[in-house]
């Protein structure tokens, strides 16, 4: 089977992997001027992005929910028989948040139009869950000394000896959070499990031109997450809309105006670059989207090894003399020390003194100790992959399919790991269901420009 075949493949299989919910929802009541819910009153949820969307009627007493709904910015409209149309046209949703937009229809007629500026209600009154998020804006202009998202986690509060890398090892990328152990956290990608199973630290986010925003749940996190008790990290990443959007990026240090260490005589050699980009835009308008990126990371230095004690030329054969007298060898069979600190050369192990002479190195130093500089190369390569394909009606839509694939290759080579179990949905109250439209297929992640994803993490 063809190489670009299998990749194919390996990217499509992202689609019907199960993952946790990232999504959140927007709810709220329709009024009229005096205060009194408007039942069966038309709303209409619109994707600034992708322009996907979904549409629901308020019940009996008013109320409506969009459940399931993907992070970012959409538009809203609110309209019933009598009343003018109302347009909301910048409600913001982060991950795992519950908004909420209420409408006060006017008398009027529904081919009149009154646009509210009012952003949605950031206070989460139906959630019990303490946490904060990281959005796209914070991502993209606080500065990060090696690209690693998971530094931002030190803004949050309750969060304290964060642990990161700038590329993947067994144990990297945790934290405590509110007294709990370093490696009792939860980490997801996209929804997805995106533990280090070796040492239970984090996993590798994609770079920061990738991320949309993350969020953090410190403390009452439902029980879809359970496993660990410390905290719980998500992280969202961006996929394509309709329009085309691209970033290019190189990030250079060296060592021009470095010091050098203070055992060493020359500066440590120092050459990093970090470069890439992101690229993503529409398939087919209104319907299929996507989104890529890549970075690579390139260190050229060296490791010094220093003040290592061994034996000199003078010590090899026995002559410990100019050693303090209190420092020369005793001999086993007397208790006492070798007269003149000089061990008998029949005395000398050759099976030793072929060891020394073979694997350790004689002092370099005017100390007697022995130091090397050595080379400490680093390559690494990470690039993710999203696809967002949708089909949507005139009143609504249907999720066909979606697939997200967050790879780290070394060496040609990638391994995945995926959560067991079908994925959790949230859980909504009674009084606050509606006759929303909502997509036929089982929700799944969600990204910030579409409707949802699948992610693998390596």
């Amino acid at each position: 089977m063809p190489r670009s075949l299998l990749i194919l493949l390996f990217l499509l299989s992202a689609s019907f992997l199960p993952g946790q919910t990232t999504t959140g929802t927007i709810s709220g009541v329709v009024t009229d001027a005096s205060g009194s819910r408007v039942a069966g009153a038309s709303l209409a949820l619109t994707n600034n992005q992708t322009h996907q969307r979904q549409s629901a009627t308020t019940n009996p007493t008013g109320e409506y929910v969009f459940a399931n709904v993907s992070a970012g910015d959409y538009s809203m409209d609110a309209a019933a028989p009598g009343f003018k149309r109302e347009h909301r046209p910048n409600v913001h949703l982060e991950v795992n948040q519950n908004a909420r937009a209420d409408f006060s229809l006017q008398l009027g007629q529904i081919t009149e139009t009154i646009e509210v500026k009012s952003d949605a209600q950031q206070v989460d009154t139906r959630e019990v869950q303490l946490g904060a998020t990281v959005d796209t804006r914070r991502v993209q202009d606080l500065p990060l000394n090696g690209r690693n998202v998971y530094d931002l986690m030190t803004l949050m509060p309750g969060v304290t000896k964060v642990n990161t890398t700038i590329t993947g090892t067994n144990d990297s990328n945790n934290l405590n959070v509110n007294g709990q152990r370093l490696r009792e956290n939860n980490f997801y990608l996209d929804g997805a499990f995106n533990n280090s199973l070796f040492r239970n630290g984090g996993n590798q986010a994609p770079n920061p031109d990738a991320v949309q925003e993350f969020h953090l749940i410190t403390s009452n996190f439902d029980a879809e997450y359970g496993r660990l008790p410390g905290s719980v990290m998500n992280v969202v990443t961006r996929s394509g809309g309709n329009a085309f959007h691209g970033t290019a990026f190189e990030f250079l240090r060296n060592d021009t105006v470095n010091a050098r260490n203070f055992f060493q005589s020359s500066v440590t050699p120092l050459h990093w670059n970090q470069f890439g980009g992101t690229l993503g835009g529409p398939i087919r308008r209104d319907k299929t989207f996507f989104f890529g990126s890549y970075q690579g990371f390139r260190e050229s230095t060296s490791t010094f090894v220093n003040n290592i004690n061994v034996p000199d030329a003078a010590q090899r054969s026995g002559n410990f003399s100019a050693l303090p007298t209190n420092k020369w060898p005793n001999d086993p069979n007397t208790g006492k020390a070798f007269p003149g600190g000089i061990i008998p050369t029949s005395r000398l192990d050759p099976v030793a003194q072929n060891i020394l002479k073979t694997l350790v190195p004689l002092p370099n130093n005017p100390n007697g100790t022995f130091s090397i500089t050595e080379p400490a190369p680093i390559n690494d390569d990470r690039g993710s992959f999203g696809s967002i394909i949708n089909s949507r009606p005139t009143t609504s839509y249907r999720e066909l399919s979606s697939s997200t694939a967050a790879c780290r290759f070394c060496r040609f080579k990638a391994a995945a790991r995926f959560p067991t179990g079908p994925p959790p949905t949230r859980r909504m109250p009674r009084t606050m269901w509606s006759s929303a439209t909502m997509p036929s297929s089982r929700p799944i992640s969600s990204t910030r420009d579409a409707s949802a994803t699948r992610s693998i993490s390596t």
